[in-house]
């Protein structure tokens, strides 16, 4: 009787606990980044951190992520009107998106019990649930300037420290911590790499707020820093993600001093890159190797023949709608075991556990937030095509939903978002007059 009335006194306390933080996400969105970045920060050392199950139920283990992730969701479902306005004539797709995903986790959870089918989507589920509350949240409450800045710093101070204690590492270089842990010899990996080079990209091309259109010099010199630490720590998935987005950037959007911050941005970063090359800062036959062997991507490419070969060899349905049970792309190792065969490729992944169909939506919406984003902040266009790149050779982590979601909001139309927030009573007496008269952008998003 002690041990029920326990437990139904923590189930309370939990489900409070629970309420509450939703209700602070909600009250506080930065909040809610600033739970992503905290789990981003550790990924070198403890890949597994969160990951711990703290509850189970029906076998399905329950981890602390899973947690974080859907209080995220509740608060996003919560605040549906802002969500409708931010993505406007796109909330259908993007619901029958999250349609498409519960189903594939029903029909693998009927195939492969409750544990095996939430396990196998997962991924997809911490994906559409985190993206959800950050397309339901008006861009500039997010914050993501400053929450840009202070993760960038935090993940260059530990990239400083990796590099310093193990040694800066290659593509294809490993080493032992903790014993029976390998981690890559690389100074970040590749979830970091990428949230460090939006963490960059945000720093630098936003829009600068307030009656001044000025930036702080503090804010060009640490997008620097970051853009240096992305070349150093030797990801050629975050390299050519960011080539792709200064492309992007440099082609489609319609606002001149953007593409002069990108090429100012190039023309510093070569040059710093090539005097640290010089002084022997940087191995340039580590960085040479690093950017031209290609046995990891081949490997990759491999397995998409195989993987989508497989899914055509099961008939129409898995085509059309994917085949989502976790034992249906298996590979033998050398061991002897078999192992979930991952393509490590964003839409060859959703293709094979969502189908043509489910794989259809996804790239609509990013296709389509690309499209409208050209009269928009450049860094939304930075971030979209980026984002969408490093997919092909990654499958993209929900760590990068704060910007991903941010960009579509704003691309898709949530014009109400683009005006500061309300300012300090007593400041500034009428601040849409102040800004037009400061002659800045109606359209820009301020942080």
């Amino acid at each position: 009787m002690a041990t029920l009335a326990f437990s139904g006194f923590v189930a309370i306390a939990a489900l409070a606990g629970f309420v509450l933080a939703v209700a602070w996400v909600r009250h506080s969105p930065p909040t809610g980044v600033a739970l992503v970045c905290l789990m981003i920060i550790p990924l070198w050392e403890k890949p597994a951190l969160f990951q711990t199950p703290i509850v189970e139920l029906s076998g399905a283990k329950i981890y602390l992520l899973d947690v974080v992730v859907l209080t995220l969701f509740v608060a996003g479902v919560l605040q549906v009107s802002q969500l409708r306005t931010n993505l406007r004539g796109w909330i259908l797709p993007w619901v029958l998106f999250g349609v498409v995903i519960a189903a594939a986790v029903l029909r693998a959870t009927a195939v492969d019990g409750l544990a095996s089918g939430v396990n196998s989507g997962r991924w997809l589920l911490h994906f559409f649930w985190s993206l959800t509350w950050v397309m339901g949240v008006r861009p500039d409450r997010l914050r993501l300037r400053t929450v840009s800045l202070v993760l960038g710093w935090a993940l260059a101070l530990a990239a400083l420290y990796h590099g310093v204690t193990y040694g800066v590492g290659g593509a294809v270089s490993s080493i032992s911590i903790g014993g029976d842990t390998v981690q890559t010899g690389r100074v970040l990996v590749g979830s970091q790499t990428l949230a460090l080079l939006l963490c960059a990209a945000t720093v630098f091309l936003s829009e600068p707020s307030g009656l001044a259109n000025s930036r702080p010099r503090f804010y060009t010199v640490s997008a620097l820093v970051f853009g240096g630490v992305v070349v150093i720590a030797q990801n050629r998935s975050v390299w050519a993600a960011g080539m792709l987005g200064m492309a992007a950037v440099l082609i489609w959007s319609a606002r001149k001093r953007a593409r002069r911050q990108i090429f100012v941005q190039l023309a510093l970063g070569a040059g710093i890159t090539l005097l640290a090359w010089n002084y022997g800062i940087l191995d340039g036959s580590e960085i040479s190797a690093s950017a031209t062997s290609s046995n990891t991507y081949e490997w990759r490419n491999d397995s998409w023949h195989i993987l989508i070969s497989q899914a055509i060899a099961r008939g129409q349905e898995s085509v059309i709608f994917g085949q989502p049970s976790a034992t249906t792309f298996l590979r033998q190792m050398d061991s002897g075991q078999t192992t979930l065969l991952s393509a490590h490729n964003w839409y060859v992944d959703t293709f094979l556990y969502l189908g043509l169909f489910g794989l259809f939506l996804l790239v609509t919406i990013l296709v389509s937030a690309l499209v409208k984003s050209r009269g928009k902040p450049a860094v939304w266009i930075f971030v979209l095509a980026s984002v969408a790149g490093f997919g092909w050779s990654y499958s993209v982590e929900w760590y990068a939903t704060p910007w991903l979601g941010a960009a579509i909001a704003v691309s898709l139309g949530a014009s109400r978002t683009a005006q500061d927030p309300v300012p300090r009573s007593g400041l500034v007496a009428k601040p849409n007059a102040a800004r037009a008269s400061a002659g800045t952008p109606s359209s820009a998003v301020s942080f």
